[in-house]
């Protein structure tokens, strides 16, 4: 092609050969249709509002190019390659996805379906159904000893929720939480979850987001340092305080030692040895006062590393 530009308002047919100057040359109007059957683009053209496609493919397994004869977002899509095809990327169908032979390879780059959109089977198959939860970010951040995970959706139907999975780097993944979904719903909805069960160190997080019918995707995977601390001899207020029953308190050391952290009442009697092991440097380190068969009144925590000794004041109110 060449200038002046091409507008199609109708039906795209590609058959064979490459057709070139797609770029700047050639566009297709709001409704038109792309049929291809063994000819290719040489370049993404510029797409209207809404595009059917109706792909036919040669006798061998295909791969349909996401952004050429594709868009990334589609009103009605019609798979009939005998042989299989697949995606380069990931693409959005609003209308309906129609699979009329072949096998459609859904376990890579995924079809999501939009709001309205449905899935009509006359003869083909496919790999996997597809997932109609549009996740648009994701993200994790540390928070003392606490993982923070965010994560959002454009578009969710029959969405059963979000399981969030952790792992470790000696370890494999563990579910460990939940976060119920929106149903179907074509808004943005905001997620979070805070995980507070782990330790200081690195971790892993992805999002397990399942369907009402059982089908299930993972998000991509998130990394994140819990815990890091200056090495540094310090002992932190206990948080809540004043607290009933039970109170965390979190401390640091220079170099790798023994720490003993312990708590004491207003007499100077030991009442409960909260830590007594190897504390490591640059990590933060927290230990835990359950004060629920002491009565309400003033204790200390008292740590001990190396010779010397950090005290803080803890109030205990029932």
């Amino acid at each position: 092609l060449s200038a002046p530009p091409v507008t199609v308002g109708g039906t795209l047919t590609l058959t064979s050969g490459l057709l070139t100057g797609c770029t700047a040359n050639l566009a297709l109007g709001s409704g038109a249709t792309i049929s291809r059957s063994g000819g290719s683009l040489d370049a993404a053209p510029t797409f209207g509002a809404i595009i059917n496609v109706t792909y036919t493919a040669p006798s061998t397994p295909a791969l349909i190019t996401t952004g050429f004869e594709l868009p990334t977002t589609v009103n009605d899509l019609t798979i009939n390659n005998t042989s299989g095809v697949g995606l380069s990327q990931p693409t959005t169908v609003n209308g309906i996805l129609t699979l009329q032979s072949g096998l459609f390879d859904n376990s890579v780059n995924q079809v999501t379906l939009g709001p309205s959109g449905t899935l009509v089977n006359t003869g083909g198959s496919i790999s996997q159904a597809p997932l109609p939860v549009e996740m648009v970010s994701f993200s994790a951040t540390a928070n003392h000893l606490t993982a923070q995970l965010r994560w959002s959706t454009a578009t969710e139907i029959n969405n059963y929720g979000f399981e969030i999975e952790r792992k470790k780097a000696t370890e494999g993944w563990a579910k460990v939480g939940f976060v119920a979904g929106a149903g179907t719903s074509n808004s943005l909805h905001k997620y979070s979850y805070v995980d507070n069960t782990v330790v200081a160190g690195a971790y892993e997080y992805r999002i397990k987001q399942v369907d009402k019918n059982g089908s299930f995707k993972y998000s991509t995977v998130m990394q994140v340092e819990v815990g890091s601390a200056p090495k540094v001899l310090s002992l932190a207020s206990n948080y809540p305080n004043p607290f009933n029953p039970t109170t965390n308190i979190e401390f640091t050391v220079p170099k790798d030692g023994r720490v003993v952290l312990k708590a004491y009442n207003l007499l100077g009697q030991e009442v409960a040895t909260l830590f007594d092991g190897v504390a490591t440097a640059g990590r933060l380190m927290k230990a835990s006062f359950d004060a629920s068969r002491f009565a309400s009144g003033v204790y200390f925590s008292r740590m001990e590393y190396n010779g010397q000794v950090l005290t803080k004041r803890m109030t205990l109110m029932k």
